[in-house]
């Protein structure tokens, strides 16, 4: 495979022998950090910009394990550098994203995974003076029992950031604390089969300190050059150091399966020391552009449609229900229509379309932090609880409780930005946002104008079998002739509807809305005004918006009316934070189609074929009525949201629309 941008290792050569370590490890922070290597400690920060950081001042990062505040002069403290002997230093917060190269051949995605602060930098008791940067890498490959790829984590895919505290926190410390974040390593997989299932491990490596050997022409070989030569490798317990060294058979490196081990390359000193890794886990790339999943799997592509999710205990019952949808499920025979172009038996159908969740779109409002960045650190705890975080990509959009401004360093969208990589056109560019551009709520800070902020994380695409996505940033400026603007059009311009039938458009602030709560704001009226008129002239199919504590899906609408070729607006915010907002009026407007602000829940997204998908909602919870609410409504149980949806596309400009009873 080649794989890019990260550094790659064929390692089906190589051979290993497993036996227990003698050598111990302390684990410290360095006493000076590298700018692309992120995590520096520091005072007076001024910007943040195309990923890298830069600070008038660098500082080491803070040495206790748990990402909370920290005290500048305990990083310093020479004292400290040594400690942190035998802790194990483990993969954590391992998720996925759709990968940019999508064609007819090959695949990728990307594998995000951290380690805390304290991992950065390790010591070896038997080099005195020895340190070294540690690696994030994965190995992955087709077959769970022949893992023989091994990437490791380059330049901009390994980031990490520090933030001020609220002023909560700010009452319980000195001056001078800060909140450190782990380091997070992204390494995009290229040139992967599509519609293939992998395996893969999360690993955390250094490099031996002894010289490098000569070759046959008096070079000296890097430790990438060494380790794809045979190597011993010796294994460590990380919970006990004092364990006895025993001599084990030889393995492959797909063949590395002990629990709570450290595997160190040794050939002398010279080769990787593996200090920590995960299971084993899979994920199944996406279909080729314009396919659906390919013998054996043979089946259609689903999509779970979520948004202003945080980790409250609604949010919990939504991804609980959500692991469960994850599994293989059977759809009902009466629900099996009679759609064009696919003559298919019950049985044949349950076989083809009968599955779990294949990627996530999370339309934004991810964790809810309100300025403490610990927050991100729970929610991707909670997160991580659920197996299907590991195996099925995540698909985010900005939100407003997504940018976490700054007002000491003007920063903002550093969580965003430096936890997920998604599938990006060019690394962010992000200026300072003086504070006039933000409301100010103690320490949470509304956005209330577009903010500096082009690409990124912040809009891009993808593209997944028959589907194009589009991702846009209510945040950052769509008015015309701004660089979001001109991308959207170019990227619309060039979908290819005999490949990608189907166009999803996500974006945080809804355009349509059938609650009193935002009509108002100016990311609603502006998109309304300047974003519409294209959405309508591309004939997209959905667009999917959060923002809105609440559920609504419209018939396919344009300019407030009923429209065949107009796009179905959809408003899924009732992920976790709430599911109470105020109907705008009492009467549902004619181009809603159902709406709810009681019940909290998710949405799927079946494409079954070219011209037909399936939209269910799916209720998780309600709020209960001795619950601290604001706002309770009281929920209706018998409302349902269960349609089959026939392409816009393919919809005469003419044709009278028909809704989903059939009736006119």
């Amino acid at each position: 495979m080649s794989l890019s941008p990260s550094l790659f290792v064929s390692a089906a050569i190589v051979t290993f022998y497993l036996l227990m370590s003698s050598e111990n490890f302390v684990l410290a922070t360095a006493a000076t950090a590298s700018n692309e290597w992120g995590g520096v400690g520091v005072r007076g920060s001024k910007i943040h910009n195309n990923n890298k950081q830069y600070a008038p001042e660098i500082l080491s990062s803070p040495p206790n394990s748990r990402n909370s505040v920290h005290h500048f002069e305990e990083i310093n403290s020479p004292q400290r550098s040594l400690s942190f002997v035998g802790q194990a230093c483990r993969p954590r917060h391992v998720h996925l994203s759709v990968g940019r190269n999508q064609n007819a051949t090959h695949s990728s995605m990307i594998v995000s995974f951290s380690f805390p602060p304290k991992c950065r930098t390790i010591y070896s008791r038997s080099c005195p003076g020895c340190q070294t940067i540690s690696i994030g890498a994965i190995i992955i490959g087709d077959d769970p029992n022949d893992m023989s790829t091994l990437v490791l984590a380059e330049g901009d895919s390994i980031m990490s950031y520090n933030a001020s505290l609220t002023r909560e926190q700010m009452k319980h410390s000195r001056e001078g604390d800060r909140y450190f974040s782990d380091t997070y390593y992204h390494i995009e997989v290229n040139d992967l089969k599509p519609g293939t299932r992998y395996h893969y491990k999360c690993l955390l490596l250094k490099e031996n300190h002894a010289d490098p050997p000569e070759d046959e022409g008096g070079d000296k070989k890097s430790a990438i050059q060494r380790y794809e030569s045979s190597i011993e490798v010796e294994e460590v317990d990380v919970d006990n150091e004092d364990a006895s060294k025993r001599r084990l058979t030889q393995h492959s490196l797909g063949g590395i399966q002990s629990e709570n081990s450290v595997y160190t390359t040794n050939r002398g000193l010279s080769g990787f020391q593996v200090i920590s890794r995960t299971n084993v886990t899979t994920f199944l790339t996406p279909p080729a552009p314009g396919e659906w999943y390919p013998p054996p799997l043979d089946r259609s592509i689903k999509f779970a449609v979520l948004g202003d999710l945080g980790a409250y205990p609604h949010s919990r019952e939504t991804v609980s229900k959500l692991e469960h949808n994850w599994v293989d499920h059977k759809i009902n025979d009466d629900e099996i229509p009679e759609i064009r172009s696919e003559d298919l038996s019950a049985e044949d159908y349950h076989l083809r379309h009968g599955q779990g969740i294949d990627c996530i779109l999370l339309a934004g409002d991810i964790s809810y932090t309100n300025g403490d960045h610990s927050v991100w650190d729970d929610w991707l705890d909670m997160m991580s609880e659920f197996d299907f975080f590991k195996s099925v990509p995540l698909q985010i959009a900005l939100g407003n409780h997504d940018l976490d401004y700054d007002p000491d360093t003007l920063d903002y969208a550093l969580a965003y930005e430096h936890r997920f990589r998604m599938p990006q056109v060019q690394p962010a560019i992000r200026d300072l946002a003086p504070h006039e551009l933000f409301h100010h709520h103690n320490d949470f800070k509304q956005a209330k104008d577009f903010l500096p902020y082009e690409y990124g994380n912040a809009y891009y695409s993808f593209t997944f079998g028959p589907s194009k996505h589009i991702v846009l940033s209510s945040y950052s400026s769509f008015l015309p002739g701004s660089t979001q603007y001109d991308w959207l059009l170019s990227e619309l311009d060039s979908i290819d509807r005999s490949i990608t039938p189907w166009v999803i458009v996500m974006l945080h602030c809804p355009l349509y809305s059938t609650f009193q709560i935002h009509q108002k704001e100016m990311y609603t009226t502006e998109a309304l005004s300047h974003l519409e008129p294209i959405l309508l002239q591309h004939v997209v199919n959905f667009v999917i918006a959060g923002h809105i504590h609440s559920y609504m899906r419209s018939v396919p609408t344009a300019n407030f009316s009923p429209n065949p070729r107009g796009p179905i607006y959809i408003i899924q915010g009732n992920g976790g934070r709430n599911a109470n907002e105020a109907y705008l009026n009492p009467t549902q407007e004619e181009w809603v189609h159902v709406r709810d602000h009681s019940m909290y829940g998710y949405g799927t997204l079946d494409l079954i074929n070219v011209t037909h998908a399936k939209w269910h909602w799916i209720k998780t919870g309600f709020t209960a009525d001795d619950e601290e609410k604001k706002v309770r409504f009281e929920p209706d149980f018998s409302l349902h949201d269960d349609v089959w949806v026939e392409n816009q596309w393919f919809v005469a400009e003419d044709e009278e629309l028909v809704d989903e009873d059939g009736s006119n």
